[in-house]
């Protein structure tokens, strides 16, 4: 049965002129890291695509909306990164492992990401928060080295210091993994506190989720007969979410790590393994992407909902670990770079 919904449509967030005021000052501030701010804030809207979700458009703010269509991705990567023009000094990592942000701006052979969580040092005011990155310090994913660099994308890195402020290494892109989950599912598997960020429109995210999982969890508020749950991540750490994510009967602490039991207890001898079944959200336009895909999947014979872009539901079915394969393919196909797309290079990943 087909559930349609005529979704709101997403306002435009922040004051304009306010924005132009801040970019005034954010030039005088950012002109010793190879030139001047960001300068399109009056242009930054992010809004990933169902499907291809790593990719985005670029409006009004950096703000992580949902679904749209990648034909207006924002800016990507060249294929050759040239050097930086100058060298800032000696690199510090700071400690607190890999921070999770929004690629505002790319700018020839680097770029600026805004965190989506406070960096506790003297320098992270600089720049207007905006945290510097070369595009020599993103790196390739393995088993993913297509994925490109681009506005608008979710990525995770390490954060350095150096002489003049902040800045990302080991940059890695994020993909987009986009489910729906019952209502009674959602309400048993989120034992955190939600909060809400000013660049994740409409949803509500759970920073502890992701501190647990290494995966960024964010759900939507739109009023819908499930709960949809977008992911972002790596492929084996997406597909082992998943799959924990339409568990029986989760105990009120999870545990993420692959592999592990949900109870945390080895399996008993002649015990059948749980039998998963996992909803993905297939975007109209790629029916023919998910007929070869593991765990007998199924598709909806009309779309479970209409907008921002029609979305079918995709429904795999078998043990966890014939999921967990399942959805790493779905991955790795509706990631793919179309027909005749030359190979990435330097500064994708």
């Amino acid at each position: 049965m087909s559930l349609e919904h005529s979704l709101p449509l997403l306002p435009e967030v922040g004051n304009v002129g306010e924005q132009r005021t801040e970019e005034a000052h954010g030039k005088q501030d950012m002109d010793g890291r190879q030139g001047v701010a960001p300068g399109r804030l009056d242009a930054h809207v992010t809004v990933p695509d169902c499907g291809r979700g790593d990719q985005a458009v670029v409006k009004s703010q950096p703000v992580v909306q949902p679904f749209h269509d990648d034909k207006e991705a924002g800016k990507e990567a060249p294929a050759e990164a040239p050097e930086a023009a100058e060298d800032k000094g000696p690199r510090v990592r700071l400690d607190g492992g890999r921070v999770t942000g929004l690629l505002y701006e790319l700018r020839g052979n680097f770029g600026w990401v805004q965190p989506f969580t406070k960096i506790q040092h003297e320098h992270a005011t600089k720049h207007r928060g905006m945290i510097y990155l070369a595009l020599k310090d993103v790196v390739a994913i393995e088993g993913a080295d297509h994925l490109k660099v681009k506005e608008g994308k979710i990525v995770d890195f390490f954060v350095y210091a150096d002489n003049d402020g902040l800045g990302a290494e080991e940059c890695r892109p994020r993909q987009a993994l986009r489910m729906s989950l019952s209502h009674a599912q959602a309400n048993a598997a989120f034992k955190y506190s939600p909060q809400w960020s000013e660049f994740l429109a409409d949803s509500e995210y759970y920073p502890a989720f992701e501190s647990e999982t290494g995966v960024l969890l964010r759900k939507y508020a739109w009023p819908l007969p499930f709960a949809l749950v977008e992911l972002w991540g790596h492929p084996d750490e997406l597909a082992t979410v998943a799959v924990k994510l339409v568990s029986k009967d989760p105990p009120p602490t999870l545990s993420w790590k692959a592999g592990t039991p949900k109870d945390g207890s080895e399996r008993k001898d002649g015990e059948e393994p749980e039998l998963c079944e996992l909803r993905l959200l297939l975007p109209e336009g790629d029916l023919a992407k998910a007929e070869h895909l593991p765990a007998n999947p199924k598709v909806s014979g009309a779309p479970v909902m209409s907008r921002p872009l029609p979305c079918r539901s995709l429904t795999l079915t078998g043990s966890a670990g014939t999921c967990e394969e399942a959805v790493k393919e779905f991955l790795k196909v509706m990631s793919a770079p179309p027909a005749g797309d030359p190979p990435a290079g330097n500064g994708a990943a």
